[in-house]
């Protein structure tokens, strides 16, 4: 007999026995509901798109700008209300005359 160990009665050993087998049981279970759920998960079948992010923007507008040579001029704009595209201009504009300073140093 061990020494730490205290004597017990058959159907104290038995209920014992059983709590024990109980918890087991639970983790086993919690382990294949755990695995399972991590399947789903790398399968793509369950997934939530995360919430969009609070902004400050509604309705702005993106623009770009960009020389094509010395005297070519591409101007292209998308406006955006609620974060979803409503419109868009491409235009190409030909100029005569010298670019400034700054426009040619960028």
């Amino acid at each position: 007999m061990l020494e730490d160990s205290v004597p017990c009665s058959a159907s104290k050993y038995a209920e014992a026995y059983a709590k024990c087998e109980e918890v087991k049981r639970k983790q086993v279970e919690k382990n294949a509901r755990a695995k399972k759920l991590s399947d789903l998960f790398k399968t793509g079948k369950l997934y939530t798109p995360p919430a969009p992010a609070a902004h400050l923007l509604d309705d702005f507008t993106v623009l770009d700008l960009e020389f094509q040579g010395t005297d070519l001029l591409e101007l292209a704009a998308v406006r955006y209300q609620d974060w979803q595209p409503v419109d868009k201009l491409q235009s190409f504009v030909r100029f005569r005359g010298a670019l400034s300073y700054y426009a040619n140093r960028h």
